[in-house]
């Protein structure tokens, strides 16, 4: 499968256990206008029907590693995804709770900058963490939140 061009806005698979991020994901992106692929465990999806990004919504777990569940949830997903797919862990810790768009739209940019560096689209014009990226990094980890790149094991 070809990665999608600039027209196209490639299809999302939304994942995870963490409930509030999920239903921010959701909204956002049909704001957006971006096609969402739900799994469902029913069907294998034939290979022009997969997701080119997924975002896994996790919640943290204290008797496991981020980056172990991180892991498995890219195993559990991976029929859904095509072979070049990236995969975005975000990582909630702590209690669920609604975000304030001050965090939800740095969140949405970390994780577009983790979905470009991966391949799937083009990259922007110097899309490297400046300052204020950096700050804003700061502000979403404040919020209990981590973002992953994950690779298919």
């Amino acid at each position: 499968m070809t990665a999608p061009t600039q027209d196209s806005a490639p299809r999302v698979l939304l994942y995870g256990d963490a409930e509030g991020l999920l239903e921010a994901f959701r909204h956002g992106l049909q704001e957006g206008g971006v096609e969402i692929l739900e799994p469902d465990d029913s069907r294998d999806l034939p290979p022009e029907q997969r997701a080119d990004v997924a975002v896994l919504a996790l919640r943290h777990e204290t008797a496991r590693s981020d980056l172990y569940k991180a892991t498995q949830a890219v195993r559990e997903t991976s029929r859904y995804l095509t072979d070049r797919a990236v995969r975005v862990a975000v990582i909630q810790r702590g209690p669920s709770r609604l975000l304030p768009r001050r965090v939800l739209r740095p969140l949405a940019a970390e994780i577009l900058l983790q979905v470009e560096a991966g391949g799937v689209r083009p990259p922007q014009a110097a899309r490297w963490r400046r300052v204020g990226r950096t700050r804003a990094l700061a502000a979403i980890e404040r919020a209990g939140l981590r973002v992953l790149r994950v690779s298919p094991a």
